[in-house]
């Protein structure tokens, strides 16, 4: 798939982040909103037997190429394909945007209860892992977003 292609089957709407059909095929319809959700919350296209995520289509159609890693959506809502909410990214700063676990018990990415009595906060960039164990668990949350921004600077995600 390259630019012109994408460009013969589909139009993007960078305000809305949808795609229409520009040709009508199969159940596709000229000017019907192309793509669907995934079990992930991303939107699904299939252009000619091969699906493609929207977000990836669109940094596609607003530069002329293919990301060169991953697209990373800035609000955490996998379907919200605005441009605006769309930014180049490595897969580390792809997960250091995250939403938190559900199997999280504590609210707070990197924050768990330790059977010390303690609560033990932890944060990691290249390998190197950084932590504070402390019974008071706001100065944890408090140290977890400093050196969150500290470290991740712009994708810092405090969940």
């Amino acid at each position: 798939m390259n630019k012109k292609t994408l460009d013969h089957y589909l139009a993007y709407d960078p305000e809305t982040g949808l795609f229409t059909w520009k040709t009508g095929f199969g159940r596709a319809t000229v000017g019907g909103v192309a793509g669907c959700f995934n079990s992930c919350g991303h939107v699904d296209i299939k252009i000619c037997g091969t699906t493609y995520k929207a977000h990836r289509l669109a940094w596609l159609t607003m530069t002329g190429e293919w990301p060169k890693e991953q697209v990373d959506h800035i609000n955490r809502v996998p379907g919200d394909n605005r441009w605006c909410n769309l930014r180049a990214a490595t897969h580390g700063q792809n997960v250091r945007n995250c939403i938190v676990k559900a199997s999280n018990t504590s609210g707070i990415k990197g924050l768990s209860w330790h059977k010390t009595g303690r609560w033990y906060a932890t944060i990691s960039l290249d390998g190197v892992k950084h932590y504070l164990y402390t019974k008071d668990k706001q100065e944890a949350i408090d140290w977890l977003k400093s050196k969150r921004e500290e470290l991740h600077g712009e994708f810092a995600n405090h969940g």
